[in-house]
């Protein structure tokens, strides 16, 4: 017998948009090729009608051209959608521009982590954020030359002003996040893929596609429950865990702890990427049938 309390508060999740870049196929559709005026030379028709005919081959292969910019356009669009790594820069309801570049690229070359303002330059221009400079007793890790460092402002404000997505948006994440915030966002976001426990099950999603999964693909090793009212359930033995599916989407496993020198130990722990501890509460009674 077991029963389920729930102290857990839903938190809103801000929602962000990204601004689209429209061009491609619009401009290579303008620079196609378009019909030409009619010959005044005399001639047969039959050459007038051959020469047109080449004007429109000509039209339709621009036409194609076109498309496949328009297809381009459609696959940055997307892997920016993906999160696969790019990182657009620029004000969401402003006049920002979007790029990509690499994010290698903005890691502090010494600890390999996001740099982070403010930002510690030698007179050569070597840049590192300002612990790993603290860690260096004011040598150039590159140049090893004792010097005083300054500040690189303009580089500060680059890097403050760069939005990137999710890693986690092909999981259903839809935030728009500040660079220099990217691994707390990522470390507390729910939409951080949890994997099947299943030993034979390579599935991983969001926890809404766990769940999902376990309904479709694990029906016989799950069961639904609602809090506050108490529900059997029937453990073999020799199953290592059992899976409990809330209410409200949230999920369980029911461990079974088949080393316990005189029996069995059941505990509960939750299937979540942000769980918040002491946010819910069980009371498990444990009956032999044998």
């Amino acid at each position: 017998m077991a029963r389920f309390s729930l102290e857990d508060e839903e938190e809103e999740m801000g929602d962000g948009r990204r601004k689209k870049r429209s061009g491609g196929a619009e401009e290579i559709d303008r620079r196609s090729p378009k019909k030409g005026k009619k010959s005044k030379t005399k001639g047969k028709r039959e050459m007038g009608n051959e020469v047109e005919g080449e004007e429109e081959a000509e039209v339709a292969a621009g036409e194609e051209e076109g498309g496949e910019g328009g297809e381009v356009e459609e696959e940055e669009k997307k892997e920016a959608e993906q999160g696969d790594g790019g990182i657009s820069s620029g004000k969401e309801n402003g006049d920002g521009i979007s790029v990509r570049i690499d994010p290698d690229v903005l890691d502090c070359c010494i600890c390999y982590e996001p740099l982070r303002p403010p930002l510690l330059q030698c007179s050569n221009g070597h840049v590192a954020c300002c612990s790993c400079w603290s860690k260096l007793d004011h040598k150039c890790y590159l140049c090893s030359c004792e010097i005083s460092f300054s500040r690189n402002l303009a580089l500060e404000k680059i890097i403050e002003s760069i939005k990137i997505s999710c890693r986690h948006a092909k999981y259903g994440c839809r935030r728009t996040i500040n660079y220099t915030q990217r691994d707390h966002h990522e470390e507390t976001c729910i939409y951080a893929p949890c994997y099947c426990p299943v030993s034979d099950c390579t599935f991983s999603g969001s926890t809404v596609m766990l769940s999902a999964h376990f309904s479709s693909k694990h029906s016989k090793s799950s069961k639904r429950f609602c809090y506050g009212q108490p529900f059997k359930v029937n453990l073999k033995p020799m199953e290592p865990f059992f899976v409990l599916q809330g209410d409200d989407g949230h999920l369980f496993l029911l461990l079974n702890n088949r080393d316990v020198a005189m029996g069995y130990a059941l505990s509960i722990a939750c299937i979540r990427p942000d769980t918040p501890e002491g946010n819910f509460s069980y009371e498990l009674t444990a009956t032999d049938h044998l």
